[in-house]
């Protein structure tokens, strides 16, 4: 699965990037990470990795919230859209059930980009989507990999210049009071 700070930080510079709001963006990470919570009930790619499952939660919700503020009814399409990113972004990792209980197959997009620059330049493209008959093990122990060092250093490419405008307009509006 990519790392945890990667279904945060994707989510998060797409929902800034079209938004510009640093509380829909917050809002988009965290919802982009509930997908793995399944890890607490010891299964990981649970149907909580489905897209027609979590559709399944989030219309009614949706449907509720749009009778009753439109805020409310936003703050739900931006995490909608982090959850959903989840296993979007699972599929090129491994195996995701992202179309279950509508297929029993989970399918896996195997992407690789390789490029040489020497005396005869190459570039290789592989893609290839797999399936594999969907089973719901149980996890033996609880646990992932919460960051790696590449995944670190995307994430804060994603995260800080957001961040770093959000804070130069904080300090210019204090600096208007004066």
């Amino acid at each position: 699965m990519p790392e945890v700070l990667l279904h945060f930080s994707i989510p998060f510079s797409a929902v800034f990037s079209i938004t510009g709001r640093l509380r829909y963006a917050f809002l988009a990470g965290v919802f982009g990470v509930i997908p793995d919570l399944d890890i607490l009930f010891e299964i990981h790619r649970s149907p909580t990795h489905s897209i027609p499952v979590l559709l399944a939660v989030a219309v009614p919700v949706l449907v509720m919230l749009s009778s009753r503020n439109s805020r409310f009814l936003k703050a739900s399409e931006i995490g909608l859209f982090g959850m959903l990113s989840h296993p979007i972004l699972d599929l090129f990792d491994g195996y995701t059930p992202i179309l279950w209980p509508l297929s029993s197959y989970s399918p896996w997009i195997k992407f690789s980009v390789e490029a040489y620059l020497s005396s005869t330049p190459s570039l290789n493209v592989d893609c290839q989507v797999l399936w594999q008959p969907t089973i719901f093990h149980p996890v033996e122990t609880i646990g992932g990999v919460l960051v790696t060092p590449l995944g670190a250093v995307i994430s804060a490419a994603l995260m800080l210049p957001p961040l770093v405008m959000v804070a130069i307009h904080y300090y210019k509006f204090l600096r208007s009071l004066d």
